[in-house]
This record gives C-alpha cells, sequence and structure tokens, in this order.
C-alpha cells in the first residue's frame, strides 16, 4: 500500500489496523513484530488522503522518540522529496505536506504545546509509557475535522497485567496471543465489548524481515522480560510489591455471599486521589474475599455513607474500619471542622480505626502476603468483579533510591496505586487482631462501632 522508498506489504496486526477507524486503538505485542511502522504508514496516508488534516506523532518524551521512530519515518517511509534537510530530527518539530497536511512530532511532557492544539488523529508510540488522563486529555484535542472520523492510535510491548492500557483494551486471553494466526485473526474480527477500546495483537510472524538469530535472543531472555518481549505476555514486573498474587489462584468467580456469613467495611479516604471503599466476607474456612468495591474521588462523605448504605443491602455487616491517620484527624477534606469519622456517624456508620502499630505498613503487607499464598489453599481471594483491587495487586511497587536500592521502613513502597490495597491490609488486620498472632488496638472514641467479635464470629472457633 506504501509508495516510500521501501517495499511493504502490511500482514496481520499491521493490516488489520490500516483498515480499522475505531477512535481508540491499541497495538500490543512482544519485540520486533513490526507495530511502529504500520503507525508510521497510515500517519503519512492520512496525511495525504485528507488535505489540510494534522496529525500527533508523539512519545511519552519528545527526546526519545527522536532516534527511533524518526530514523524509521525518514528512512523508510517518507519519500525523498517529502523530507526537510534543512531540519534535524533533533529539532524537527513539523513535516508539511504540499496539501497543507501536517505532522506534528511531541512529547506528553510538554502538555502546554502538545495538548493545547487540535489533531484529526493521534499516535502514541510505547502507550504503557503514559497514564490515563492523558489519554483523556487527547481525545480532547481531536477536534481538527479535516476527516470524517477521528483516531488515536496506542503501540506498545506488554507490561504488567494491572496497567490501565490492559485493562481498558477488550479483554484478551493469554491463550489467544499464543495461539496459531486463525485464533488471532478471529479476535480481531470479534465486536469490541461496551465500555473497552479495540485491541490488536501483534506477533512474530506479522515481521518477515526478523532474522533467526534476533529471534533466539528474544528467546533466551529470562522471567518476567521474556514474557514480555518474547511471548508477548502481560507479566508481573520486577518490585511489585504481591509478586505471590496470581489470577489463577487468588481471583474467583463471584457467587451469591450467603447472609450469614460476616462481612467488614472498610474505607481509605480520598478526594483529589480516589477514594475506596471495600467489602470482606469471612468465610467459615477463614478465607477473607474482597467482594465488592467503590473505587472513586471528588465525592462527600455523605455520598459515599449513602452508597456503603444501599450496597450492605442483604449483606450481615459486622464492623466498619477506616485509615486511623486520615479518618481520625482533620484534613483538608474532612470539612466543617469534622474528622472523615465524625462524618461517617453523623451518617449513621460507626467506623473504627483498624489496626496500627510500629512498622504496621510493612506487618499488615506480610499479613496479606501471607494469606495469598497459604495452603493448602489461599486464604484471600477477590471476585472478578472488583477490578481496581486486582491492578493495584499487579501494580503497587516498591520505592527505590537514586541508586536503585529498596527504601527501608514504612516509606518503602511507592505512594500510588494503592488505595484499595490500604483497605486490604487495614481491613485483614481488623479481622487478624481476633485470631493467634493478631494485632491488638485498644484506643477507640465514643463513636466507633465495636468490632467483631464473639457470637457473630463464632462459627470461626474464636
Amino acid at each position: 500500500m506504501s509508495s516510500s522508498p521501501y517495499s511493504y506489504s502490511p500482514r496481520g496486526a499491521a493490516l488489520a489496523v490500516l483498515e480499522c477507524r475505531d477512535p481508540l486503538v491499541l497495538i500490543e505485542g512482544p519485540r520486533g513484530t513490526g507495530k511502529t511502522r504500520p503507525d508510521l504508514e497510515l500517519v503519512r496516508l492520512r496525511a495525504l488522503q485528507y488535505p489540510g488534516s494534522r496529525h500527533l506523532l508523539c512519545r511519552q518524551s519528545r527526546t526519545s522518540i527522536t532516534q527511533s521512530v524518526l530514523v524509521t519515518f525518514e528512512e523508510m517511509v517518507l519519500l525523498p522529496g517529502e523530507k526537510d534537510r534543512d531540519m534535524t530530527r533533533r529539532n524537527r518539530d513539523t513535516y508539511r505536506f504540499a496539501n497543507g497536511s501536517e505532522i506534528i512530532i511531541g512529547g506528553l511532557d510538554d502538555a502546554e504545546r502538545v495538548k493545547s492544539a487540535e489533531y484529526d488523529t493521534a499516535t502514541i508510540i510505547e502507550a504503557s509509557e503514559i497514564d490515563r488522563d492523558s489519554l483523556y486529555t487527547l481525545q480532547g484535542c481531536m477536534r481538527w475535522n479535516r476527516m470524517p472520523f477521528t483516531q488515536i492510535i496506542m503501540e506498545t510491548n506488554p507490561s504488567t497485567p494491572g496497567h490501565w492500557l490492559n485493562q481498558a483494551a477488550m479483554p484478551c486471553d493469554d491463550a489467544i496471543r499464543l495461539g496459531g494466526p486463525e485464533g488471532i485473526a478471529r479476535y480481531h474480527r470479534s465486536p469490541v465489548p461496551e465500555g473497552y477500546f479495540r485491541r490488536f495483537l501483534s506477533r512474530h510472524e506479522d515481521n518477515p524481515s526478523l532474522t533467526k538469530a534476533y529471534l533466539e535472543s528474544l528467546a533466551k531472555m529470562p522471567g518476567m522480560i521474556g514474557l514480555r518481549h518474547y511471548r508477548g505476555v502481560w507479566a508481573g514486573g520486577d518490585g511489585l510489591v504481591y509478586q505471590e498474587f496470581a489470577r489463577s489462584r487468588n481471583v474467583c468467580q463471584p457467587f451469591t455471599w450467603p447472609n450469614e456469613w460476616p462481612m467488614i467495611v472498610v474505607v481509605d479516604p480520598g478526594y483529589d486521589h480516589p477514594c475506596a471503599i471495600l467489602w470482606l466476607g469471612i468465610a467459615p474456612d477463614e478465607t477473607i474475599y474482597v467482594v465488592d468495591e467503590l473505587y472513586r474521588g471528588g465525592l462527600t462523605v455523605r455520598q459515599h455513607a449513602r452508597d456503603i448504605k444501599a450496597r450492605n443491602a442483604g449483606r450481615t455487616v459486622v464492623g466498619y474500619y477506616l485509615d486511623p491517620q486520615y479518618g481520625f484527624n482533620h484534613t483538608m477534606h474532612s470539612g466543617s471542622g469534622q474528622t472523615i469519622a465524625e462524618q461517617f456517624y453523623d451518617e449513621g456508620l460507626g467506623f473504627s480505626r483498624w489496626p496500627r502499630t510500629a512498622g504496621h505498613v510493612e506487618a499488615q503487607v506480610d499479613a496479606v502476603r501471607r494469606r495469598l499464598i497459604e495452603e493448602p489453599k489461599p486464604k484471600l481471594k477477590v471476585f472478578a468483579t472488583c477490578p481496581h483491587t486486582i491492578a493495584e495487586f499487579e501494580t503497587w511497587k516498591y520505592k527505590r533510591s537514586r541508586t536503585g536500592e529498596r527504601v527501608a521502613g514504612d516509606d518503602q513502597y511507592v505512594d500510588a496505586d494503592n488505595h484499595a490495597l490500604d483497605a486490604l491490609r487495614g481491613g485483614v488486620a481488623a479481622v487478624d487482631q481476633w485470631g493467634v498472632g493478631g494485632v491488638k488496638d485498644t484506643e477507640r472514641a465514643p463513636w466507633e462501632s465495636v468490632p467483631p467479635g464473639g457470637r457473630q464470629l463464632s462459627f470461626l472457633g474464636r
């Protein structure tokens, strides 16, 4: 399809994306499958096809696009007459065509210049580097209106399973990724479920220029790197706090929770960042299940309380737990001179502090970890209908110093992707405090509820 100096015949995912007009598209695959070339061919084709159109070609960092993507674009895609030799790749910011179309080069780290303009399409290289907010912002820039449709194409190597890109694109089992071309072709033709965007799977078979030596070098990559860059699987990364978490072992399909089985509600407060609310059920065999979740920001305590009470219907909730620091101290979002706990109390919900002692974060993380891998079967499971909790298990990481070493103490964890997990560790500690070796917490304010115990958990033998 290309009139560029070098012959190019798209196949597989490359051909599928060239024929696609969906507004949001993800192209994923291991290294060397030829994901970038069709994107560059397509952006040039659209520029020629629609006079006066504007197309953004970007990566998270402008610097990182210079010696990789632009080399391929100028040497293998553009015709000699379409190149401006008076500019270097380092300072080039626009390719202008005779019909008035433009391809703008940028980095999403230059938000003022890139995100304030208007485009018909955007192509994001190594999209796993960007966050969801950057995509939302770019969607608002798709208003140049020189084409009958708009489109954002994102290409990436796989990252962690919980990465937002993997969660937002149409679901795909690894059996499809690792299967034959017929199954992948059927997947490409399948309809996109509501609430997701299109996903194409790029495979090494799509790129006939690959050498045997190159593929052998990929095959030798160890562990997680090999899964991502050779097999094309979204695999857990180094530095994850809960590397023991596995969907096959710790995620289960939801079932009707028996009314006689107790449940607690745990809240990690948030306003600017998400407020995480979890319903943790305790089964007779002492397995803790994350049965339900709410995960949203920008809402008042009254709104949260209303929704908690609505979801409590038909459930035996025997206790409520709240972050001991932010829930019981005055913060900028506690409002009306009351703490968050006091506001919940005014709405009819009495919250206790979840247990807290010296080194409490690490101790509670370890308690969760033990439940994830307990034999003969895990004692912590998450309903598949709680995607934010699952995603955080697959993304929360340890903090690293400038030299790459782990930080010690309760500051060793990255303070991001952990809102649901903060609530979970607090809830697990609240349940464990009634068991052997649990953490004791005797500080209690007048409005706090009595923690679950005695008759309510008698079937646990406590």
